[in-house]
This record gives structure tokens, C-alpha cells and sequence, in this order.
């Protein structure tokens, strides 16, 4: 019995410490790809989209064609290094850059987005750029996939936790079933990215639409 006892606490510890493990990695792969995200942006920014001015200027106004084909790979460029690090969470904060984000969706798409946002600091610097990715993760599921006219977004806070809600009026997807298939990425990253946060991620559908819900323990807890 003794023996069996002590098998069974071993265990129990290996498994506590391998989670602990997992999670500590999961949480550095991706500030390691956040760390790349900021590279590659800026080295858009600094680098392609800078040539392709000079090249610009450099054109005969004559060339109207050539200048409005530059102005749209200029815009690619500055959209692209835009959804790689979102420079604007540091400038505005957390707060400002999730109305923008709905606006700018609102904007670009068939899509009615509100948003009900109650949140005054908790989270680091990290912590913010992760809540801001899984807003933005569900948002573009909700584009791509949902076939939604109206979506909200909700974001809050108590004593030890900030909580965002995000849901939409689409036609609903079986969620065991989108986890475990070829366009998991979306789900999985929500999934991931709240777990090395020590947080967690909920998500219900159904005919009728989608709710994901997201909790993030604050940084000062």
C-alpha cells in the first residue's frame, strides 16, 4: 500500500511539473513568434515600403498608372505589417486599439460589430498583445467562417481576472469537430494562447451562433 501510494504522488508530481513545462514553453514559442512578427513588420515598414516611395518619387507623374499600382502594394505592405504587430496596442493601449479593430472590420466587411468595453488596466504588456490576438483570432473566424451580419464584442474586468466575450448571430459550427480538422489553426491558437497565459478559453455554437468566451488572471495577482 505503502509503495502504491508513493507511485501514485510521484506521478501526480511528474505530471504537475510536466504541465508546468509545457505551458512555460508554450508561453516562450510564442513570444518568440510575437519577437519575429515585430521583426518582419519593421523590416516592411523600414525596408520594401520605403524603396517603393523613393521608386515613386522617382517616377514621371506621367506614369499615373504605375503610381496607383505602387500606392495599392504600398497599402498591401503597410496592412500586412499592420496584422503582424499591431503597433497602435502601443500607442493607444488595449482599450482604444480594440474599438479600432472593429471599426476597421465593421469597415472592410458585411459585418455589424458593437463593442462594450470596461477595462482599466491589469495586464502586462504581454498579456495585453495576447488578449488583443485572441479578439482579433475570433473576429476574423467570425468573417471567414460564421456568415454573420452582427457580432459583438465585450470586455471586462474584477479583482483578479479581465474577461472578453465576443459573439456573433452566424450559423453556428460543430466545435469538436472544426478542433480536430485541417482549419483548426484559428481555435487552437485561442486555446494556446489563453492556457500560457494561465488563463483559459471557452467556445459554444450553435445553429443559432458562436460565443467565445476568454479569461486572463491580471498580471498583479
Amino acid at each position: 500500500m505503502a509503495s502504491a501510494f508513493l507511485i501514485t504522488r510521484y506521478r501526480l508530481r511528474k505530471n504537475k511539473k510536466d504541465a508546468a513545462l509545457q505551458q512555460q514553453f508554450t508561453r516562450r514559442l510564442i513570444e518568440n513568434t510575437e519577437e519575429e512578427r515585430v521583426r518582419i513588420a519593421r523590416d516592411l515598414h523600414d525596408g520594401v515600403s520605403q524603396e517603393l516611395l523613393v521608386l515613386k518619387n522617382q517616377i514621371s507623374n506621367n506614369h499615373e498608372h504605375t503610381n496607383d499600382k505602387i500606392d495599392f502594394i504600398i497599402n498591401g505592405i503597410r496592412m500586412i505589417s499592420r496584422d503582424l504587430h499591431p503597433v497602435m496596442l502601443d500607442k493607444i493601449g488595449l482599450k482604444s486599439s480594440v474599438q479600432h479593430i472593429c471599426e476597421q472590420m465593421m469597415e472592410s466587411n458585411l459585418l455589424f460589430i458593437t463593442a462594450e468595453i470596461d477595462y482599466d488596466g491589469g495586464l502586462d504588456k504581454n498579456g495585453e498583445l495576447q488578449l488583443f490576438r485572441m479578439i482579433q483570432e475570433a473576429l476574423n473566424n467570425i468573417v471567414k467562417y460564421a456568415g454573420a451580419e452582427a457580432a459583438k464584442v465585450t470586455l471586462n474586468h474584477n479583482d483578479r481576472c479581465v474577461f472578453a466575450e465576443i459573439v456573433d448571430n452566424g450559423k453556428g459550427f460543430d466545435v469538436q469537430a472544426a478542433m480536430n480538422s485541417k482549419n483548426a489553426f484559428g481555435l487552437l491558437s485561442l486555446m494556446e494562447r489563453s492556457k500560457a497565459m494561465n488563463g483559459k478559453t471557452e467556445i459554444t455554437s450553435s445553429p443559432a451562433g458562436t460565443i467565445v468566451k476568454i479569461e486572463i488572471p491580471k498580471s498583479n495577482v
